[in-house]
């Protein structure tokens, strides 16, 4: 299981004009199907760059912080995302997870993640650095 949540609930507001935005949600996504799901809505084209980092910051908000913050509460999961230190090779992508603290001067980054680097290839889009993800070599 890549990212799993059970019973979520999240409601914005009180009383009368209460949102409710999440009720019971419970979630799990199997190792491989995002990119699955994404070809399958994308004429079988493989994940762009972009859509792996949106999907590598989900995967860390559900996976790591929100089951840490046991909730949604922002504080809690402010505090919970700045307590992760997962080593490098073990989060998603192969990028570790660490966020650099508050005053830093790359406060709020994850410190262990690494700027990627495409190329086209044969009229498509290919990520060619860092090579742990990358999807063909560089020419």
């Amino acid at each position: 299981m890549i990212i799993q949540t059970e019973n979520l609930t999240k409601i914005y507001g009180h009383g009368e004009t209460a949102v409710t935005a999440l009720h019971h949600l419970n979630l799990s996504v199997e190792a491989g199907e995002f990119v699955k799901r994404y070809q399958a809505s994308h004429n079988g084209e493989y994940p762009n760059p972009t859509s792996f980092v949106g999907f590598a910051g989900a995967w860390i908000l559900y996976k790591h912080i929100m089951p840490k913050a046991g909730g949604l509460d922002p504080d809690k999961l402010r505090e919970a995302a700045l307590g992760l230190d997962v080593p490098p090779g073990k989060g998603v992508l192969n990028w570790g997870i660490k966020f650099s603290p508050s005053g830093a001067p790359d406060a709020g980054q994850n410190v262990y993640a690494s700027a990627g680097i495409s190329q086209w290839q044969d009229g498509k889009l290919k990520l060619v650095f860092p090579k742990e993800i990358a999807t063909a070599e560089a020419r």
